[in-house]
């Protein structure tokens, strides 16, 4: 029989409801049962028949869970950087956390609402910061994305509909930067060779920790009066969600503006030739490798080379990307204006810099008032005689 919809009538089991029926594409008889008043019924039997005019209409059980849409969606990244899909995997990993109080990965993905998502939301902060569950919230809106164009019974994304939660500005604590006299500690109390030359270089060039342990000697210009270092990759030990090993990848930048050439001041230029004489032979001619010639695994070099060199400075810990801050800071400091900041960082816009770094440029005190009254030949105001009649 062709599809169609019946009339809504009172239910013969229960009369005090109301229901109708109505017959799929295949011709198999559907009933929709429990209607308080008619025209609630009316109003479910409208829009069913608009689903069959537009094609749109799913059965019950062939509508997918949350989970199996989560699964096909992670899969379908599987070209994207191992470093990515780890992380996307975590998010997920929470989202369907048995902790939570209710299975969402076995719920429906048209039962979940807004309502579902922001008491997602809301168990998560309990034991997360408020940036990592928005982007937790943000993987959730991708996964709905993709449902809504495979399945068109979805009309909305509660995932993107869902409040996020407030973050401060972005800014960086004072606590993760270390002052010129930190610096003067630190590195006189880091391990000779490796340790000293890699803390050093991150200090006076600003680059990521991944950027870092990428470098390559084919990627450094040592001459007399200074140097250049071209950032050309970085470095990943993610696993991608297929694979059981961590492995060393190497990417090119993920933005242009990463892909930059930065200066190397002669003192570290002086370090680097001397780090090259003593560095460990490598294939692929790493600056940082370890001592059998392979890549350097972060976790490994925080562990062996920098926390050491905190402790043994007394000075608090921090990471390899306060480091990066340092460098950021200490420029501010100086005066550099934020495009020359921004460029060095590799931000993709000086927006990105003034956030993150808003308190340093509050704090600069420069001469560029005076210098434009200078410039303009401003003075005291003279004084005009007026002539009497």
């Amino acid at each position: 029989m062709a599809q169609g919809v019946y009339p809504v009538t009172r239910d013969p089991r229960r009369p005090d409801t109301y229901m109708f029926s109505f017959r799929d594409r295949q011709g198999r008889r559907h009933f929709r049962k429990g209607f308080d008043t008619k025209k609630a019924a009316e109003a479910a039997r409208h829009q069913l028949e608009q689903e069959l005019r537009d094609n749109t209409y799913i059965a019950p059980k062939d509508i997918p869970t949350f989970g199996t849409i989560a699964d096909a969606w992670l899969s379908s990244k599987s070209t994207h950087r191992p470093s990515s899909q780890s992380q996307w995997k975590v998010h997920i990993d929470h989202l369907f956390n048995p902790g939570l109080g209710f299975n969402l990965r076995t719920t429906k993905i048209n039962e979940v609402d807004v309502q579902a998502i922001e008491k997602v939301r809301d168990e998560l902060r309990k034991k997360l910061s408020a940036t990592t569950v928005n982007k937790i919230l943000t993987t959730a809106a991708a996964i709905f994305r993709r449902a809504m164009r495979l399945y068109p019974i979805l009309k909305s994304n509660p995932a993107a509909l869902a409040e996020r939660l407030r973050v401060n500005s972005g800014s960086i604590d004072e606590r993760d930067v270390l002052s010129p006299d930190e610096v003067k500690k630190l590195l006189a109390h880091a391990d000779a060779g490796f340790g000293y030359t890699l803390l050093l270089m991150a200090i006076l060039t600003g680059l990521r920790h991944d950027e870092l342990l990428a470098l390559m000697w084919g990627d450094i210009e040592l001459a007399d009066n200074g140097g250049r270092l071209y950032v050309r990759r970085s470095l990943s030990w993610a696993k991608a969600p297929s694979e059981t090993d961590y492995k060393p990848r190497f990417f090119e930048p993920k933005t242009k503006a990463s892909r930059r050439t930065l200066p190397l001041p002669i003192e570290l230029v002086q370090q680097l030739r001397v780090w090259k004489l003593q560095c460990p032979p490598s294939e692929l001619g790493l600056v940082f490798p370890t001592e059998l010639g392979k890549p350097a695994h972060r976790t490994n070099v925080l562990r062996r080379y920098l926390y050491p060199a905190l402790r043994r400075a007394q000075l608090r810990q921090v990471d390899m990307h306060s480091l990066r801050h340092t460098f950021a800071s200490a420029l501010i400091a100086a005066g550099a204006p934020v495009t020359e900041v921004q460029y060095l960082l590799g931000h993709s816009n000086p927006t990105t810099t003034l956030r993150v770094y808003s308190h340093w440029f509050k704090k600069v005190e420069t001469s560029a008032v005076s210098n434009l009254a200078k410039s303009l030949g401003v003075g005291a105001a003279p004084t005009r005689l007026v002539e009497s009649e």
